[in-house]
C-alpha cells in the first residue's frame, strides 16, 4: 500500500481463537470467558519479539511493531511459539479440569490461525491508549475471513512474504507446504499465502503434572464434622472456590496469587494472614466426586499441612462435611501442636463451617447460585 502522511511502516500480527464465537454461544458464558482470557494470555505471555498489543478484540489479539519488518524466522518462530503454548494449556486444562460443563469439556476443540501483513500505520493517543490507523489494518483484518478451508493456519499477505529477504530459506522447510490464494475486496484483490498449522501438533509434549499425594507418616492432627443446609453441590461449588475463601474462613484476611478463576486439579493460592512469605501456600488437588460424595485435599506446601475435606449428601438439601487436618512435624512436635494448638485451630473451623452456613442459607433461600458454578457430575 501506498505511504500515508504522518504513517509508520508495521508488522500487523493477529492471532485469532478459531470456534470462539461457537464456543461461546453454545456453552456456559461464565466459564467460556474465564477460559477465553486465560488463552488470550498465555498468547500475550509467549511474545518473544517484541510486539506490542493495541487491542483485545474477543477472541485475538491485535499486534503490531513499528519500523522495519522482522524476518521470516522470527515470525515464522513466533507463530510457533504460540501455537505450541496455546495447546499446550488446553491439554493441561483438559487433563486437570473437574468441572463438566459445556465450557470445560469442549475447551480443547478450541484452534487458533494467524494473519500476518506489512505495511502503513498510523496511530492515535486516546486517555493513554495507542489506536491504530490504515488501510493497511483494514487490510489485515479483512483476511481473518477468507476462502481458506482450515481452522489452523498462519496466514502472510504475498506483498509481506515477498519482502522477506529470508522468505525462500525457510518457505522449502516449514512444517507444510506453502499453498497459495486470493480475496477479493472493496480495497481491491489481496494475494496471499498460508501454512497449514495442524503438524505442529506433533511438538505438542504431555503437560507436567505435579503430584501432591499425602504424606504416608502424615498423623491426624483434628477432625471438624458439620451439616450444612444447602445441596452438595452448592456447598462444594463455594468450599471449592479459593478465591472466596476469606469470605466465610476465619484468620484469613484474602486469597491472593489464584492459579486461575475455575477450580482445578492443582489451584493453588495464598491465604493472606499476615501478608508476609510465611503465609500459607496451599493446593488443592486430588479430586474425586461420585453421586452423593466429593473428596480432596487442601495441602499447604509451606507448613507441610495436608486438609482432607469430604462432602457426603444426607438429604436434598443438607450437606455432611468432615474435614481432616494431618501433619508431619515430627513426634516432639506433633506432640506439642497436637496438645496446645489444634483444639484452637478446631474451634476456629467449627466458627467457619457455621459461618459459611449462614451464607449458604441465605443463597438457599433466595434461589442462588454460588459465582464459581463448578459443575461436578457430567449430564
Amino acid at each position: 500500500m501506498a505511504n500515508t502522511p504522518g504513517s509508520t511502516p508495521a508488522l500487523i500480527f493477529i492471532p485469532d481463537i478459531s470456534g470462539f464465537t461457537r464456543f461461546v454461544r453454545d456453552v456456559e458464558i461464565e466459564h467460556s470467558g474465564h477460559i477465553i482470557r486465560e488463552l488470550l494470555e498465555t498468547i500475550i505471555d509467549a511474545n518473544t519479539i517484541g510486539l506490542e498489543v493495541s487491542e483485545i478484540e474477543g477472541d485475538a489479539v491485535l499486534f503490531y511493531r513499528m519500523g522495519g519488518s522482522p524476518g521470516a524466522a522470527e515470525v515464522l518462530g513466533q507463530v510457533q511459539s504460540m501455537y505450541e503454548k496455546f495447546h499446550l494449556h488446553l491439554k493441561r486444562y483438559a487433563q486437570t479440569r473437574i468441572c463438566h460443563c459445556g465450557a470445560c469439556i469442549t475447551a480443547h476443540k478450541l484452534e487458533l490461525k494467524f494473519v500476518a501483513h506489512f505495511g502503513q500505520l498510523t496511530t492515535n493517543k486516546v486517555k493513554g491508549f495507542t489506536k491504530l490507523f490504515g488501510t493497511d489494518l483494514i487490510v489485515a483484518h479483512r483476511l481473518l475471513k477468507n476462502q481458506i478451508g482450515l481452522d489452523e493456519y498462519l496466514l502472510l499477505t504475498k506483498s509481506y512474504a515477498d519482502s522477506l529477504h529470508d522468505w525462500q530459506d525457510h518457505a522449502s522447510t516449514l512444517w507444510a507446504d506453502v499453498q497459495f490464494g486470493t480475496e477479493h475486496y472493496d480495497l481491491g484483490d489481496v494475494d496471499y499465502l498460508y501454512v497449514p498449522l495442524t503438524p505442529l501438533q506433533a511438538n505438542i509434549p504431555e503437560p507436567e503434572l505435579n503430584s501432591y499425594t499425602l504424606d504416608s507418616g502424615a498423623t491426624e492432627m483434628f477432625r471438624n464434622v458439620a451439616v450444612l443446609n444447602a445441596p452438595l453441590e452448592l456447598v462444594f461449588d463455594v468450599m471449592s472456590d479459593v478465591g472466596f475463601r476469606h469470605r466465610w474462613q476465619l484468620g484469613i484476611k484474602d486469597s491472593t496469587e489464584l492459579s486461575g478463576a475455575i477450580t482445578h486439579e492443582g489451584s493453588t493460592h495464598r491465604c493472606v494472614i499476615n501478608g508476609t512469605d510465611s503465609d500459607p501456600f496451599q493446593v488443592s488437588h486430588d479430586f474425586e466426586a461420585s453421586k452423593g460424595v466429593v473428596t480432596w485435599v487442601d495441602s499447604d506446601i509451606i507448613h507441610h499441612i495436608d486438609n482432607v475435606i469430604q462432602l457426603e449428601k444426607i438429604a436434598p438439601a443438607q450437606t455432611k462435611v468432615t474435614m481432616i487436618a494431618y501433619a508431619n512435624f515430627g513426634w516432639i512436635k506433633t506432640f506439642f501442636a497436637k496438645l496446645f494448638i489444634a483444639r484452637k485451630f478446631k474451634s476456629g473451623n467449627d466458627k467457619s463451617l457455621a459461618s459459611l452456613n449462614t451464607y449458604l442459607e441465605k443463597l438457599v433461600s433466595k434461589g442462588e447460585g454460588h459465582s464459581s458454578q463448578v459443575v461436578l457430575w457430567a449430564e
